[in-house]
């Protein structure tokens, strides 16, 4: 945290312990298990941590969210036809996959009333992203650590389908264990993804042209082209049903995402 400027760096153990605590906003080390473990203040945090491997990571990188997000502008209030509106607009940056598509998905949102939060991975918080609504305002929190294009739209549009399937009331975070009452929401988010990106139907329009043959990296682009996508996304999905080995030489179509 403090090599990422999150708080001040300091060899004083006692001022490490003020600069959390002041990072938090609390007073103790029992106001930070009421607040992420025990439920305590549910109007304010909807899930608990305590099921997590590591709390502390994934609480620092939820609240370093929180600080993006008050220095955070939308151009617009939050409006779901409007955000269904810009779909295709960011399903074009999927295909392009522009140098400054980070910043171009910032702005797209923000004319939805979306904020958009680009926060550092950190060591033991295996999260590629969140979503929660602050102060009434739909928050999109994604990291760059898996570092591909077809990992980071997945995750991207699964936030996306969060907002407008699920509501105000919980807080999603991709890649940890959930309690029962959440893991429907959450395989509804993997279905929206997946619909977004590349439809199940033309997945199947893709495996069955194959019928059982691998596909050359022509074939892909030819896919890409066809369905108006990214060829790594082809790719990704052609692995995730098994017909494409994950150490495929097509991984090349993978783009490294780099929002920083």
């Amino acid at each position: 945290m403090g090599n990422l400027g999150w708080i001040e760096k300091t060899r004083s153990m006692s001022e490490k312990i003020m600069n959390l605590l002041s990072f938090f906003k609390i007073t103790s080390v029992k106001a930070w298990e009421d607040y992420f473990m025990n439920q305590a203040l549910k109007s304010a945090f909807r899930i608990s941590l305590s099921r997590t491997k590591d709390p502390y990571a994934i609480s620092a990188w939820l609240r370093q969210g929180e600080i993006q997000a008050a220095e955070c502008k939308t151009k617009n209030p939050y409006s779901e036809a409007a955000l269904k509106g810009i779909l295709p607009k960011l399903l074009s940056l999927v295909k392009d996959q522009p140098e400054d598509f980070a910043l171009q998905l910032i702005d797209l949102c923000s004319d939805a009333g979306v904020k958009i939060l680009y926060t550092a991975h950190i060591s033991h918080a295996p999260i590629n992203g969140c979503t929660r609504w602050i102060d009434n305002v739909p928050c999109i929190q994604m990291t760059d650590k898996q570092k591909r294009n077809d990992v980071f739209w997945f995750s991207f549009f699964h936030e996306v389908g969060h907002i407008l399937l699920h509501g105000k009331k919980d807080v999603f975070l991709e890649d940890v264990e959930h309690r029962e009452a959440l893991k429907q929401k959450e395989e509804e988010a993997d279905r929206f993804a997946a619909e977004q990106l590349l439809s199940h139907n033309a997945e199947n329009e893709i495996v069955q042209e194959l019928d059982g043959a691998q596909p050359t990296k022509q074939f892909i682009v030819d896919q890409a082209n066809r369905y108006q996508t990214h060829p790594a996304i082809i790719v990704g999905r052609l692995q995730h049903c098994g017909v494409i080995r994950q150490d495929s030489a097509l991984n090349s179509f993978k783009v490294p995402v780099n929002l920083f």
